[in-house]
């Protein structure tokens, strides 16, 4: 396969993926502490609205496409497209769970 730019080639898919799964698990971590302290929300702030879930969802498909991207970039581009359906998935979970609750309404 021929290395390009925008290639996930060289580990920076690797990267990528567990960079964001990091991050996606920082914040289930921050949104788990804001549930269970509620003083340090704004006063009309919803705790149910923080949604840990889906990030802990998304955290551990990153973690699944990371060896992916080490051993067949080329395909790993493909499978974060994936990520849009995660999405897609979890919010319909998260709207289920918690009816009348919505993230953007908090924002």
């Amino acid at each position: 396969s021929q290395s390009t730019e925008n290639s996930f080639e060289d580990g920076t898919g690797t990267l990528y993926c567990l960079t964001l799964a990091g991050l996606s698990i920082l914040l289930a971590l921050i949104s788990r502490h804001a549930r269970t302290h509620p003083e340090l929300l704004v006063e009309d702030a919803n705790p149910q609205a923080l949604g840990g879930l889906r990030s802990w969802v998304m955290s551990a498909y990153l973690i699944l496409v990371a060896p992916v991207a080490w051993f067949w970039p080329d395909f790993a581009g493909y499978l974060m497209f994936g990520l849009v359906f995660v999405s897609i998935v979890m919010r319909r979970v998260d709207a289920h769970d918690h009816p009348g609750v919505s993230v953007t309404d908090e924002l």
